[in-house]
């Protein structure tokens, strides 16, 4: 539950907000009870879980104020969305997502399980600007939260950027520091059974470059 609280952290002041892959609806009932929500839009493409999520939203009394959508991705989305929260999906899958039509939606909230340098290219294409970022530990693993809000300019990360994410980059916080040293110690274990070890080599110093 740790991601699902952390990602509601980001709705911030909006009120209308769709979930993509909203499995169990466990992020909608957590925003309920975090905002007050006007509305919410659970969306899943197999019918178990927006089922389950169906039987967990119904035992609250903002049942009503949620609509469940078995469809893929944001084709779905009404005009009074302002928030969409793509979680727990590669990043390959959530720059296709982001290819629909975003509508009104001023924010969005991501959370690519890999391929995040790809999403944060894709947020620059389409006019997003990352506002904030953060990593989590949770079962084990590291995962990055990206938040991005809608504006008028066009949006240019460097490389760096792109792969340790701009915020991040400025912070260098302990758990970004922990992820990327975590980094460097499956790549060194990676070299002791490989021939590609200067390849290795070449990507480990550049992480201690940018963590340093």
């Amino acid at each position: 539950m740790i991601r699902i609280k952390e990602l509601v952290e980001f709705i911030g002041n909006y009120k209308n907000i769709a979930d993509v892959g909203c499995d169990h609806g466990y992020l909608i009932i957590e925003a309920f009870k975090k905002y007050e929500l006007n509305s919410a839009i659970a969306i899943d493409n197999k019918k178990g879980p927006l089922n389950q999520a169906i039987e967990n939203i119904k035992k609250y009394d903002f049942y009503n104020n949620v609509r469940f959508s078995l469809s893929s991705g944001i084709k779905d989305i009404d005009d009074i969305t302002e928030v969409v929260v793509i979680a727990g999906m590669g990043g390959m899958l959530i720059s296709d997502i982001l290819n629909d039509d975003l509508k009104n939606v001023q924010r969005l909230i991501l959370q690519p399980n890999r391929d995040i340098r790809e999403v944060r290219s894709k947020i620059s294409s389409l006019n997003f600007k990352i506002v904030n970022e953060k990593v989590i530990f949770e079962n084990g693993k590291y995962y990055e939260i990206i938040t991005c809000d809608k504006i008028n300019d066009n949006v240019f990360y460097t490389e760096e950027e792109l792969e340790f994410g701009p915020i991040l980059l400025k912070e260098k916080n302990n758990m970004f520091i922990q992820k990327w040293n975590n980094e460097i110690e499956k790549l060194e274990n990676i070299l002791k059974n490989t021939e590609i070890q200067d390849s290795i080599n070449k990507k480990i110093e550049r992480i201690k470059n940018i963590i340093c």
